[in-house]
């Protein structure tokens, strides 16, 4: 998941910077301009995703480990 986030990350900073950019640009195009701006979007959104999946794993594992250490605790 790690390489995951890090790939959509470059993704997304690099589809930001030519959608950005690309307003400026004449030779671009407004359709290259237009999928640039929705590929930001959608590595946006992903990236998102996958970040609230990651800290809800962890999450899930921090509880599980305090409930088994709340668990030793009243067995001894």
């Amino acid at each position: 998941m790690g390489k995951l986030i890090a790939c959509l990350s470059v993704l997304n900073v690099i589809s930001m910077t030519i959608w950005i950019l690309g307003h400026d640009w004449i030779i671009i195009g407004y359709p290259l301009y237009a999928f640039f701006g929705d590929l930001f979007l959608i590595c946006l959104a992903l990236l998102i995703v996958c970040v609230l999946v990651c800290l809800a794993d962890v999450i899930v594992e921090k509880t599980a480990a305090i409930k088994e250490l709340k668990q030793g605790k009243k067995r001894d």
